[in-house]
């Protein structure tokens, strides 16, 4: 095996500019605004004024939940046969880990239900869930498939090693 490191560590912004420069929550905070303001002009019914304050704070509320947790780096290391991964809350690291590829299985899952398709990287160790990145400008799809295609030649020159 050779004794190379793949190694993927984006820069990301702080957490603030992460989740609110989405130009989304901007169309839905003005939303927001407008609504209750034309509602109360209108004197529209206060309960159909708070179901739309409910449906709408949610969106806004909602949005900026899939930057709490990302992965800050993933190393993949030839020579050990194994992934690190450095996952980060809110900007601090909260846990460090290393696994074994031979037991790691890693999925690329696309969401539809999106303005646009939004993949994540989902990794499993030991079919145990592990953690997931979510596709963002830092992590692209290309970047998760070529994370997966290196787990799974590293995969197969360890277990062709084992058969020897």
């Amino acid at each position: 095996m050779n004794e190379r490191n793949y190694v993927y560590s984006p820069e990301y912004e702080s957490f603030v500019y992460r989740a609110y420069s989405e130009f989304s929550q901007l169309i839905s905070f003005i939303t927001f605004v407008l609504w209750n303001t034309y509602s109360i002009i209108l004197h529209v019914n206060w309960m159909i004024i708070i179901l739309m304050d409910i449906i709408l704070s949610s969106n806004i509320i909602g949005l900026p939940i899939k930057y709490i947790n990302y992965i800050g780096s993933l190393i993949i290391d030839e020579k050990q046969g194994t992934i690190k991964i450095v996952l980060f809350r809110f900007d601090k690291i909260i846990k460090e880990f290393e696994i074994q590829i031979e037991n790691t299985d890693i999925k690329i899952v696309d969401h539809w239900f999106y303005i646009r398709p939004i993949y994540e990287l989902r990794i499993y160790s030991n079919g145990k869930y592990i953690c997931k990145q979510r596709q963002t400008r830092n992590w692209d799809i290309e970047t998760f498939k070529e994370i997966k295609k290196i787990t799974l030649d590293l995969k197969k020159i360890i277990q062709n090693e084992l058969v020897r």
